[in-house]
């Protein structure tokens, strides 16, 4: 055969090397791809687990504490609405005011939409149209959430311009509710 006689006329030291490179070809070539990468990538996955691990325990810890804060609020004691008398009205609008001044909004318009008959009590629609920050109109409708007035809110628009920037015009459609004289 051709390789035996390409070996045979090889010097000691040149056969010394071959063998050499042969035994790195069969031991550290297969140690290398089928052991050392398959235990390295194994590493990193083990790492990237315990990563995921510490980041759901950190969102568990965030849920709960959410779910407590929750319950908090759920167990908040119940306000005492009241349906004021027609002659009241006005004072639902001096409250309605001042609420939005405390929250530093301004008032474009504020105009009666409809006033329709549901028995005993009339539900009184306002149209109110309102220049303000987002985060002031926020504070607002909470603190109309949080007046003694059962007041709805079921229609709300923000709109902003350059020209109006950071202010934006607020359109929302609030319902009351007055009894009737």
């Amino acid at each position: 055969m051709e390789l035996k006689s390409v070996y045979s006329r090889l010097s000691s030291s040149e056969r010394k090397i071959l063998l050499v490179v042969t035994a790195f070809l069969v031991i550290i070539l297969p140690y290398q791809f089928f052991y050392a990468m398959p235990a390295k990538k194994l590493g990193k996955i083990k790492q990237e687990a315990d990563t995921t691990r510490a980041e759901i325990a950190a969102i568990n810890a965030q849920v709960a504490a959410l779910r407590s804060a929750v319950e908090t609020r759920k167990i908040k004691p119940v306000r005492d609405l009241s349906v004021p008398r027609s002659e009241k009205l006005s004072l639902l609008l001096q409250e309605i005011g001042k609420e939005a001044r405390v929250a530093r909004v301004d008032f474009v318009s504020l105009q009666p939409e409809a006033i329709v008959d549901k028995g005993d009590f009339l539900e009184l629609t306002i149209k109110m149209e309102l220049k303000v920050r987002y985060r002031e109109l926020y504070e607002f409708l909470d603190r109309l959430e949080a007046t003694q007035q059962a007041v709805r809110v079921q229609e709300l628009r923000y709109e902003t311009t350059d020209a109006l920037y950071p202010f934006g015009v607020a359109v929302l459609s609030a319902a009351t509710y007055v009894r009737k004289q």
